[in-house]
């Protein structure tokens, strides 16, 4: 559906509106949005459009229209002031179905002139804010008109603006009653169709009709629960499928409980049998277990006897060693004292010739 929403916002609203339309571009904080649906990190794509070449930011539009009102009053008065008063209108332009991305900013231009010409002038509408960062799917709750079909079908949000203007009446000033009229509202329309079909090729009405005074958030919300409604309504349909499956599971489980009762009978007498074998396999594990222990048994005994030996090899390896290094000292002291026997026998055998010659030469 494509046609163009009107709102009228109060004193106190505008800013708000515009803070929101141009993404809190008057601050560098990081804003949590309500609307769940809202990517930030497509929120650069967004673009905007002014009659000015000066960058205004959403608060200092909203200061400015502000001060139109004013400038209007101070001309042409009202006759009374209330604390309701509605001194804006805000408009949202969804794109219209078969619109080219290359051709969406052509069609907000054509849109924006319209919404010019209808506000009075460039002085009396801020700038217009192009959302990209909101495309999402949503539950068709309108009617559709010539396609019926597509009512409470899930489609795809287009490309939308916003823009907010003063509701400016020449020779009433500034008076919402008469700027909002229904046959206000049909001809901005009718309007900007004719501009789409002789500049784009393509309508911007589709024959759906918006119901009137409900606004995109209460579209949204009617679109959420028409959303919850199908989802119940698929759960019951997942629920039937699901009990029917059940009952047939039961019939199955019924038929294989039939067919399992011969089948245990055969496994209880297969079950005897194995219990015969398990006995028989326990009773010639015990015997194993057994001649396993003798032999454990012998096996230790062969050990100690093994280390009984071992040891007595080393008590006469000892043994051995110590008689060896007796001999080794004995053996040393014989050489020391047959040394010392030649040693004096050579000595005994020089003074006996000493001797001889001696009484050789007396004679």
């Amino acid at each position: 559906m494509s046609s163009v929403n009107w709102k009228k916002l109060k004193y106190t609203q505008s800013t708000a509106m515009l803070r929101h339309a141009a993404r809190y571009d008057d601050t560098d904080q990081d804003v949590q949005y309500k609307n769940p649906f809202l990517d930030k990190s497509r929120t650069h794509l967004n673009t905007r459009l002014s009659h000015s070449s000066k960058f205004e930011t959403g608060r200092e539009a909203a200061e400015r229209l502000r001060n139109r009102v004013k400038e209007i009053d101070a001309v042409e008065p009202p006759q009374r002031v209330r604390k309701d008063r509605v001194t804006a209108i805000s408009f949202t332009v969804s794109a219209p179905e078969g619109l080219q991305p290359e051709q969406e900013e052509q069609f907000f231009n054509i849109v924006y002139c319209h919404l010019t010409e209808k506000a009075g002038g460039p002085e009396n509408i801020s700038p217009l804010y192009i959302h990209r960062d909101e495309t999402h799917e949503y539950v068709n709750v309108n009617n559709t008109g010539k396609d019926p079909e597509k009512l409470g079908t899930i489609v795809t949000s287009r490309v939308h603006a916003h823009c907010t203007a003063v509701p400016y009446v020449p020779g009433k000033g500034v008076n919402a009653k008469t700027f909002m009229t229904r046959s206000a509202m049909r001809d901005l329309n009718r309007t900007i169709d004719k501009s789409c079909k002789e500049e784009l090729g393509i309508p911007f009405l589709s024959g759906a009709r918006q119901p009137y005074g409900r606004s995109v958030e209460e579209l949204r919300s009617a679109s959420e629960q028409a959303r919850q409604r199908m989802e119940v309504e698929e759960i019951e349909k997942k629920k039937e499928k699901a009990q029917t499956e059940l009952e047939d599971i039961e019939k199955e489980i019924e038929k294989t409980k039939a067919q399992s009762k011969t089948e245990k009978e055969k496994a209880s007498a297969e079950k005897s049998r194995a219990e015969e074998q398990i006995k028989s396999a326990r009773e010639s594990a015990s015997r194993h277990k057994e001649e396993a222990e003798k032999a454990k048994a012998e096996s230790e005994k062969i050990k100690s006897e093994t280390e009984s030996i071992r040891n007595k090899m080393e008590e006469l390896k000892s043994r051995y060693s110590s008689l060896a290094q007796k001999y080794n000292s004995l053996v040393k002291t014989f050489n020391g004292l047959l040394k010392k026997a030649t040693a004096l026998g050579l000595a005994v055998g020089e003074k006996i010739q000493e001797i001889h010659q001696e009484q050789w030469h007396d004679l």
